[in-house]
């Protein structure tokens, strides 16, 4: 009899679990979508948005893989339809994250190395203490130690990535007066 009652409770709480589930992704799906869809726009009014862009002194193209360029100070910042996607500097690049608000939690630093690709993901609150993405050759120090010589040190990630949000912004705001 306790078995039986044990049982239902645990039935109880799995289709519970997957209700909540439910519900929690169906939200998260909303906010992501209503996040993107200004972006999705942005595939469809790419050329008034460069010709906009270009109007506030912010040089815009569109690249052969349809991503919005911007070209800024030899930094490359790409946009596709979820926002910032990937930021070319010095010898290597950021790949930014973005959490459910649209703001950056996380960036990639990356550079190429000879055969080898080198990676860490670092959290933008601690710029320090990297871990490592693809496990190379090198230690995880001197990983480090190289990415921010070679590629960009705190202070220009921070900038950088503070830099790509602005773009974002302007062209969201730019999308969003076209509607």
């Amino acid at each position: 009899m306790k078995l039986a009652k044990k049982i239902v409770f645990l039935l109880f709480l799995a289709i519970l679990l997957v209700v909540c589930l439910f519900m929690s992704n169906k939200l998260s799906s909303n906010v992501h979508q209503q996040q993107t869809s200004y972006l999705q726009s942005l595939r469809e009014k790419k050329v008034l948005v460069i010709d906009e862009l270009a109007k506030q002194g912010i040089t815009a193209e569109e690249d052969d893989r349809g991503k919005l360029v911007i070209i800024d100070s030899n930094i490359r910042y790409e946009f596709d339809e979820d926002g910032i996607e990937y930021i070319a500097i010095n010898k290597g690049w950021i790949k930014p994250q973005s959490n459910y608000k649209g703001e950056i939690y996380k960036i990639i630093l990356g550079q190429f190395s000879g055969i080898d690709t080198i990676q860490l993901i670092y959290s933008m609150k601690n710029l320090d203490n990297g871990k490592k993405k693809f496990w190379g050759d090198l230690p995880i120090k001197e990983t480090n130690q190289r990415l921010k010589q070679e590629v960009a040190s705190n202070e220009e990630i921070r900038k950088v990535v503070k830099k790509a949000e602005t773009y974002e912004k302007k062209i969201k705001k730019i999308v969003e007066t076209m509607k």
